[in-house]
């Protein structure tokens, strides 16, 4: 059954009847987005532009980093202070 073009809900109802996802919503994938943006180091200014939010702080709100992502970072500044790679 084909959704709607322009009908999020339908697009959504059609994603969990066919992966069993039960909870997913179509406005996931904006935050999904977001924050691979912030983890493959893209600018929080340019993700407010992308998302037409008005304030950096909408942005921050979709914009989380992972806590893998935290830590590689942790790693990688931990190693810069050590001298080695």
């Amino acid at each position: 059954m084909p959704y709607a073009v322009g009908s999020p809900g339908s697009f959504a109802t059609r994603v969990r009847r066919q992966t069993g996802i039960q909870r997913f919503h179509v406005h996931q994938t904006r935050h999904t987005f977001a924050c691979q943006w912030i983890e493959r180091n893209g600018s929080l200014a340019a993700l407010q532009q992308v998302l037409g939010h008005a304030s950096i702080e909408m942005t921050q709100r979709y914009a989380k980093l992972s806590d893998e992502a935290v830590m590689r970072e942790a790693l990688r500044i931990g190693e810069a202070g050590t001298g080695t790679s």
